[in-house]
């Protein structure tokens, strides 16, 4: 409530209306500068806390997908590795992606975090003379690749070495 002084009634309402005016710009607040500047404070703070937690999330999917490659190339290299000499030599350029990536029995794994991965197979023959043997008399071998790779991932490449039985 306002409390009016003896000679501010014998002067009107205008002197009234002056000493609120002039009580109303003591209040005290936050200026729009004030509240900008917090603004930014707490955004600042929390980018700093959520960063974090954003970049180990997606390593970890980083991670994941690296072990599904790493385990696709294993697999196809056990796969080869019941296969005759002749037939691992037939895989060499074999591509497989997404749905249709095969498993250890040769049928489709058929799963959906598969789409996106590509498994490329490399098979050559090579021969290791030993001593006087020509490249003709030397024991011959299968050396295979099986390379994985998912977008914006580094391939994962796995290779095994198969004597020719």
């Amino acid at each position: 409530m306002c409390h009016v002084r003896q000679s501010d009634r014998r002067h009107g309402s205008a002197s009234v209306t002056s000493h609120i005016a002039h009580r109303t710009s003591h209040i005290s607040g936050f200026t729009l500068l004030e509240v900008l500047v917090s603004a930014v404070i707490l955004t600042a703070t929390t980018a700093a806390i959520v960063m974090p937690f954003s970049l180990a999330a997606e390593q970890q999917q980083l991670d994941a997908r690296r072990t599904v490659a790493a385990e696709l190339a294993t697999q196809m290299l056990e796969r080869l590795a019941t296969l005759t000499h002749t037939e691992r030599l037939t895989y060499n350029g074999r591509n497989e992606s997404g749905l249709a990536i095969t498993g250890i029995d040769g049928q489709p794994l058929n799963d959906e975090t598969l789409v996106g991965f590509t498994l490329g197979v490399g098979s050559v023959e090579i021969a290791l003379p030993l001593g006087t043997e020509t490249a003709d008399d030397a024991p011959k071998y299968c050396r295979a690749t099986a390379t994985v790779t998912f977008a914006g991932m580094a391939p994962v490449t796995l290779g095994r070495l198969f004597y020719a039985e």
